[in-house]
């Protein structure tokens, strides 16, 4: 199964098995592809933007920002100041 700890997923977000979040918020419909790894212990929160989908073994590192272009959305940015 996933793992999911210390984090926030908004509706229709999805974990995919084997995949792990923590420490992350990820928006609505996100979808965390099997093997994934979004966020780590200790670091700072990592931000996933509406209708992202991570690819299988893919690695977003502690703090990382993702939108649904790859970049990093100016709200995101904004919030933390």
């Amino acid at each position: 199964g996933a793992e999911v700890r210390d984090s926030v997923l908004l509706h229709g977000a999805v974990v995919r098995r084997g995949a792990r979040v923590t420490r992350a918020v990820l928006d609505d419909q996100v979808e965390v592809g099997e093997g994934a790894r979004v966020g780590g212990e200790g670091g700072a929160l990592c931000v996933v933007g509406q209708r992202v989908r991570l690819a299988a073994g893919e690695v977003l590192e502690p703090g990382a920002e993702r939108d649904a272009e790859g970049a990093v959305a100016a709200d995101f940015a904004a919030a933390r100041s």
